[in-house]
């Protein structure tokens, strides 16, 4: 099973990447897990990316960090920014709406994560 940081890894790199997919299988084995940790953080500095300081959700607007926080903006008004959704910024009923690869699953997880708080 991946860890968090792991999936954000992954989700960063690509799901669609071969090297990234069987990566993610092997994971499933609890003695290769923290391997394919080490082995997507070493993939992500391959690509530029610092695993030490990853975004975990990019989004165009300007949420501001609360009840939900869910990574960093990488675009829109506050790049860099923290952002997250609070209670009131969920109704009954929200949409989740973006292109392909844009995180709308990671954004889903991520907020379940903090909703069980686990």
């Amino acid at each position: 099973m991946l860890s968090k940081e792991s999936f954000i890894l992954a989700e960063l790199l690509g799901r669609d990447s071969p090297q990234v997919q069987a990566l993610v299988a092997a994971a499933a084995n609890p003695d290769l897990a923290p391997h394919v940790h080490e082995m997507l953080r070493c993939l992500a500095r391959q690509r530029g990316y610092d695993p030490d300081h990853l975004p975990a959700f990019a989004i165009p607007r300007d949420l501001s960090p609360s009840d939900y926080p869910v990574g960093v903006a990488l675009s829109g008004d506050v790049v860099g920014g923290e952002v997250g959704l609070a209670e009131d910024d969920l109704p009954s009923h929200i949409g989740i709406f973006g292109t392909t690869a844009s995180g709308k699953t990671t954004l889903v997880k991520l907020l379940l994560l903090g909703f069980t708080g686990k």
